[in-house]
Parts: C-alpha cells; structure tokens; sequence
C-alpha cells in the first residue's frame, strides 16, 4: 500500500490550516471519483497533515479494481501535539511523530469509503475559527487505547460549492454545489471487495517470501518481551520458562 505524507503549517501555523485540510479532502474524495484506472488491483494511500497552534492530520485510503473503476478515497482527520525532526545521517528525512498519528490513523480505519471523518478535536477547532462554515453530522465514537473520542463525518463546505474547491467544471445535469456526487456510493462495495482480496494476497506473499513470516515475527516480539517482564518461575501468569510456547498461544499473549 503505497503511503503520502502531506503536511501544512509545519512548522508555520496560519489561521486557515483547518479550513485548508478540510478543503483538500473534500477535494481529494471529488477527484478521486473522476480517475478512472485500468486493471492495477492496488490500494492506495496517503496521509494528510495540518497545523493549527497543533496539528491537523488526515488518512486517505482509496482502492482499484481488477476492472476499470474510479478510484473511492476515504479520509480520516485528528489534531494535536506532535514531535517533528529531521532524523538519520545516511537518509536524512523529516519524520513526524505522536499519539496525534496514531489516532488519525485510526480515525481513517474508521472511516468509509468516500466519507471524510474527523475528530471532536478537529470539529472544536472548526467551530471556534471557521464558525458556521463546515457542516459535520455527528458519527460513532472511536476507542484508541484509554480513549474514547467523538467522531464527525464532514458534510460539506457551507459558502463553497465542490465545483469552486476542486477546481471542476460542472456538468449540465449535476447538481448546483456538487455535494450529491461527493456523497454518491456507486462502487464501495467493489472497494470492500478489493480491500479483502488485496489481504488475502499479502497473507499469500508473506507465506512464500523467505524469512520469517509477519506473524512469527511478532510472536517472537511478544515472546520476548514478556520473558523480560517475568521471572524464572512465574506467579501470575500460570506459565513457566519450561513450557512449550511456540505451540501455545495463549500463553505468549
């Protein structure tokens, strides 16, 4: 799956960084609808990012399919602190990090196909600088670790139309603002489709590549991590250093 990262106000801030991301993702849903790709079978992603005094992050996930189909973006939103830099000496690149990731990316797992869902955070920010110009209908609610945060799905741009923020030309018979056709669900069901197809043939990939397969090496991960946590003879778990483990799941988790 192929990963951009996009970035705004970092590390200047401006006043229109929300209204800005949200614009792009509007935009991005839109266009996405009118490329239309040949037999590629990949999914397609990227990452959005936006500062506000914090920052603004989105995940954008889209899909192909086997036939000619346009691509289906879906977007996730969040704001908050992050630590930013320039890391390594051979490759130097600019790297962001933070819990304020994490929950974008979740937030785009959450996410459907074609929709743009953001944060409470991001719909607080919304109302206190932009007011009334973004209209939110209120979504579940997301759990990522010991949180639990309220999710909006991004409705529309109330003073711009998508034809003005896409930079389109509106057909005849389309409507006047272009939200009816960046709401339209023709062909989420292909993209599910796709999105479990695409799994099975990374399970498939994984189980002929050489090496240890993914799931071994978390296995192995987690081994190792709960043997530094425990001792020789452990108590609370139920499992000692001389039971097999490599056969028993339940006792590496």
């Amino acid at each position: 799956m192929d990963s951009y990262l996009v970035v705004s106000g970092a590390p200047d801030s401006n006043e229109l960084n929300t209204e800005s991301i949200l614009n792009l993702a509007i935009a991005f849903v839109f266009s996405g609808r009118h490329i239309t790709v040949p037999g590629i079978n990949l999914p397609l992603r990227s990452v959005l990012l936006d500062r506000e005094k914090f920052t603004i992050y989105g995940v954008i996930e889209g899909a192909a399919s086997t036939d000619e189909q346009t691509i289906i973006v879906r977007v996730g939103i969040n704001s908050g602190s992050i630590v930013a830099g320039v890391v390594s000496h051979e490759k130097p690149r600019y790297c962001i990090f933070g819990q304020t990731v994490n929950v974008a990316k979740r937030t785009c797992a959450m996410s459907q196909p074609g929709k743009i869902l953001v944060t409470n955070v991001v719909q607080t920010v919304v109302a206190m600088h932009q007011k009334d110009t973004f209209v939110f209908e209120k979504y579940q609610s997301l759990e990522c670790g010991m949180m639990n945060i309220q999710t909006h799905i991004l409705l529309k741009n109330a003073h711009l139309s998508v034809w003005e923020i896409a930079d389109a030309i509106k057909g005849a018979d389309e409507s006047i603002d272009g939200y009816k056709e960046l709401h339209k669900m023709e062909g989420a069901t292909m993209w599910e489709k796709i999105r479990i197809d695409v799994a099975r043939q990374r399970q498939v990939i994984d189980a002929f590549r050489p090496g240890p397969s993914r799931t071994r090496r978390a296995l192995t991960r987690l081994q190792s991590m709960k043997s530094r946590f425990r001792t020789a003879q452990s108590n609370d778990s139920g499992v000692s250093m001389n039971e097999n483990v490599e056969s028993v799941v339940c006792s590496i988790v």
